[in-house]
């Protein structure tokens, strides 16, 4: 599909200077402007509905078409959720910090394109030129797109993900050379001496911390308590019961603490 490019710029002013000398663009490519020169919702849902034009007569009656992107709020809106739906479009996004493993332009798309606009860019500094704008990029992103992005590299980044043909081993095995797995030296736990119980707190009306205490206000509630049913009463019992095996657990898990750290210390 043509490009969709979007300049930075204050309102919705083009200026005509930008498009002098850009006739080697295709006739349908599309320049917007946002204030900040990102995409926005608006400009999200005009690209699909350009996506969808360019590309729903290559599908057979009633096949979908996949629409993979990465995980930018302009492309999780109920509108651009609803277009999908309605155009037998399935949006695909990347799962979080995976964007720059599992998106195929990341790959060699862009380290050619970016190859291929330095070569210009080092003629102009050869020459002395001045800097881009607008216009002088939209005049040369042409013949840069017809080298950087053909169609073998396309495909071969999409097979380098594993997206086309489908293979997850291409993503994990690059999550597994970028795992680093640190030697750990488990400490002996049974020779050594059981330290005092460490408290979090010693305020007077935090929970209580032994089992006893626990116990003891425990029983303390039930004598309190006299209107209640006695299905109230094996509710409450429950709770309790709740309560004691999650403290017995929680100091089970203070005393391992303690001992790990007494058998580390030199």
């Amino acid at each position: 599909m043509a490009p969709f490019f979007i300049f930075k710029a204050s309102g919705s002013n083009h200026m005509e200077a930008w498009y002098h000398g850009s006739e080697v663009l295709p006739s349908d490519t599309m320049t917007v402007v946002s204030p900040n020169g990102w995409i926005s919702d608006e400009l999200s849902l005009a690209w699909l509905a350009e996506f969808n034009t360019a590309t729903k007569d290559r599908t057979k009656r009633g096949e979908k078409r996949y629409l993979i992107f990465d995980g930018h709020g302009s492309h999780l809106t109920l509108e651009f959720l609803q277009y999908c739906e309605q155009n037998n479009i399935i949006p695909f996004g990347f799962l979080p910090h995976l964007t720059h493993l599992c998106q195929p332009l990341d790959g060699k798309p862009f380290l050619n394109y970016k190859q291929q606009f330095r070569l210009i860019n080092n003629d102009l500094s050869f020459w002395g030129g001045k800097p881009y704008g607008k216009a002088e990029f939209l005049q040369i992103i042409q013949p840069i797109c017809e080298k950087a992005l053909t169609k073998r590299i396309i495909r071969e980044s999409f097979k380098d993900r594993g997206i086309w043909p489908v293979d997850g081993r291409q993503i994990v095995m690059q999550l597994t050379n970028q795992l680093v797995i640190p030697d750990i030296s488990v400490p002996e736990l049974r020779g050594s001496p059981t330290p005092p119980l460490l408290l979090s707190s010693s305020v007077e009306n935090s929970p209580p911390a032994t089992i006893e205490a626990l116990t003891r206000n425990q029983a303390k509630i039930m004598k309190d308590i006299t209107n209640i049913s006695e299905k109230t009463k094996r509710n409450l019992t429950k709770v309790f019961q709740h309560q004691m095996q999650k403290l017995e657990e929680l100091q089970m898990t203070q005393e391992a603490i303690c001992r790990i750290r007494t058998a580390q210390e030199p």
